[in-house]
């Protein structure tokens, strides 16, 4: 219990800095003037950057929230840069593929990444050998809560009925790759109610999971409602609870584990990187794209029928609260025992 009840405050602590973060920046600044000169052979300008198409690095399989999001945001992305902007699937790990093509990359803008908070937990777990450090925050664009689903003709009507039968046998919960966001928030909430869930994780991302829940391959999963949506919108899912701190518009008939009496509230971010290095001028270019995409109509709108929040910070904002992030997420892997030196023991 105590355990149960320092993961929940570690959680709280971290919605409460982004939360913080995100009422204090309305408007994006360019990052903070610094001596550091543009590496060998990049010039930094601004003015003649983009001049050609950007790769957009989606570490997740198609169809996944992260997926959904980074399409619409290259396409938004397109209209200011006035370039290309070519989103490009590398699914595997929970992100850790799509870290390593971006450490390859070359710093000079034109490739860029979106990955949710499990950039925060990969290094620590081993499963890359790189984490926030290794890269250059651009913003932060979105977050979400997640939720578990099971199939529409499923027995299971509501959450107590799913944990009653977790309860007189092991139930196969689908989550994204042991150690990511996913992942953590379904340990949180088999701890927290004490459920019985056989959680299977998928190192694509939550998409392959969703559609084995509505192939009936699983008994329920662990997602985003981005991830939900198109499943939802077939009628072939329904959600039964939210890790949100409060009802969402829409999803307004889905109740927040808060609700039901369990103390679960924990959300993801989704932020963009760029390769180390690459110019501070470049980096504004991009991060003033990222901004007019993200506070777009078209954006918000989205955001809004998917059941997740427009969460724009900018690059300096972004880097403080990766760090907060890093140390928050340190600590839930330590208390579930899933460090790499704990591994090791």
């Amino acid at each position: 219990m105590r355990s149960l009840g320092r993961m929940a405050a570690l959680v709280l602590c971290l919605l409460l800095v982004l939360t913080t973060m995100g009422c204090g920046t309305k408007k994006s600044e360019a990052p903070a003037s610094s001596d550091r000169s543009a590496p060998a052979g990049h010039s930094g300008a601004a003015t003649d950057f983009p001049t050609k198409a950007i790769t957009f690095i989606i570490p997740y399989d198609a169809g996944g929230g992260s997926d959904v999001t980074a399409r619409l945001l290259a396409g938004l992305m397109e209209q200011e840069l006035k370039q290309p902007v070519v989103p490009v699937n590398r699914p595997g790990g929970s992100g850790a593929v799509g870290l390593s093509e971006l450490k390859k990359a070359e710093p000079d803008g034109y490739t860029i990444m979106i990955i949710t908070s499990s950039l925060s937990a990969l290094k620590p777990m081993g499963r890359s050998p790189y984490g926030s450090e290794d890269f250059e925050v651009i913003a932060t664009v979105q977050a979400e809560p997640y939720g578990i689903a099971v199939k529409t003709d499923s027995p299971y009507k509501s959450f107590q009925d799913l944990l009653n039968a977790s309860r007189a046998k092991k139930l196969n919960v689908g989550t994204t790759a042991i150690g990511g966001n996913n992942f953590l928030a379904a340990t949180l909430v088999n701890k927290v109610t004490k459920a019985n869930f056989n959680l299977v994780p998928y190192g694509g991302g939550a998409a392959p999971a969703v559609a084995d829940l509505a192939g009936g391959v699983l008994d329920a999963t662990f997602g985003s409602p981005t991830e939900f949506r198109a499943q939802l919108e077939a009628g072939n899912i329904r959600v039964l609870a939210l890790t949100a701190a409060k009802r969402m518009p829409a999803l307004k008939d889905v109740p927040t584990f808060k609700e039901l009496g369990y103390d679960v509230e924990f959300e993801t971010v989704r932020v963009v990187l760029a390769p180390k290095g690459t110019p501070k001028e470049r980096i504004a270019v991009l991060e003033k794209a990222l901004e007019k995409a993200a506070n777009s109509p078209k954006f918000v709108e989205f955001m809004d029928k998917t059941g997740s929040y427009v969460r724009f910070l900018n690059s300096m904002d972004t880097r403080e609260f990766v760090k907060q992030q890093d140390k928050v997420y340190y600590e839930l892997l330590k208390d579930s025992n899933l460090l790499a030196e704990q591994q090791k023991k």
